[in-house]
């Protein structure tokens, strides 16, 4: 999480600056982070044998490092400035909550489903299209700074620097694309596991998934037919991810439960042994 607030507080002065070539300094910082970050849940994906995703915490991380991962991809490609910036500090900021609460961090020796391929795949599947809804999210704080400085007619050079409503509309429009599509996956594959009953909790956080798949579906679908204004999908994209944030509980209460099961087991088996 340093690196990447350095590259925050980098491409800030940078920007007061008034210099528009801030991510030629910050993308190296970024990178330099997802280098670190990932070689952090490489090691503790090895310590439990499984993709890290057994608490909070990991899930978390596991988002943070999918949203960075994408825009070192999509962040050349569309030349958006400031979206280097703006992607670290929102994965900076969520990064340091997520490591201030020790209580999401909870001790585990296991992976959390059991070596099933099936429910591995939906979960790192759902919480890749968190890391898209986060880029969307990034992308939506940038168009909503840029919509307001237009419609208040604010002068300042800083703003000059921000990427047109049109470009970042574009870009925004084409992650909320590939974000439904991935979380259908991750929807379908849920169905799968609840009909396979591979997972007895899953069904909360099935729940969730429908839920932000419905979110994200209606404001595509309103877009689609162009009965939603940028401005309001833009506030819909950040209302949606803090829910997406929120909804990461069922999935650590549900390791919580299964853990408590697994510990009970052995002193009933005894008991049972003995009649």
């Amino acid at each position: 999480m340093a690196v990447y607030v350095f590259a925050t507080i980098l491409g800030g002065v940078r920007l007061y600056q008034q210099k528009s070539d801030s991510r030629t300094f910050t993308y190296p910082a970024i990178l330099l982070g997802f280098v670190v970050q990932s070689a952090g849940l490489y090691f503790r994906g090895m310590e439990i044998g499984a993709c890290p995703l057994g608490n909070i915490f990991e899930v978390v991380q596991f988002a943070l490092w999918s949203t960075i991962f994408l825009f070192l991809v999509i962040g050349p490609v569309f030349q958006v400035h400031l979206l280097g910036t703006t992607t670290a500090g929102l994965v900076a900021i969520t990064g340091i909550i997520s490591l201030l609460v020790p209580a999401w961090d909870t001790p585990h020796s296991e992976a959390l489903f059991g070596g099933d391929p099936l429910i591995e795949f939906h979960a790192a599947v759902s919480i890749f299209s968190y890391g898209i809804f986060g880029l969307l999210s990034t992308v939506s704080i940038l168009y909503l700074i840029q919509y307001n400085a237009l419609e208040r007619k604010w002068r300042s050079r800083l703003f000059n620097f921000l990427p047109s409503i049109v470009k970042l509309d574009d870009l925004a429009r084409r992650l909320l694309s590939a974000g439904v599509l991935i979380l259908t996956l991750a929807f379908i594959s849920g169905i799968l596991v609840w009909f396979d009953e591979a997972w007895n909790h899953m069904h909360w956080k099935l729940v969730t998934v429908f839920v932000l798949w419905l979110g994200y579906g209606a404001v595509w679908l309103m877009r689609l037919r162009q009965r939603f204004t940028p401005h309001r999908a833009a506030i819909c994209f950040l209302s949606l991810y803090i829910f997406a944030l929120f909804s990461l509980w069922p999935v650590n209460r549900a390791h919580e439960i299964k853990l408590e099961q697994n510990t009970a087991a052995p002193e009933v088996a005894p008991e049972f042994l003995h009649e």
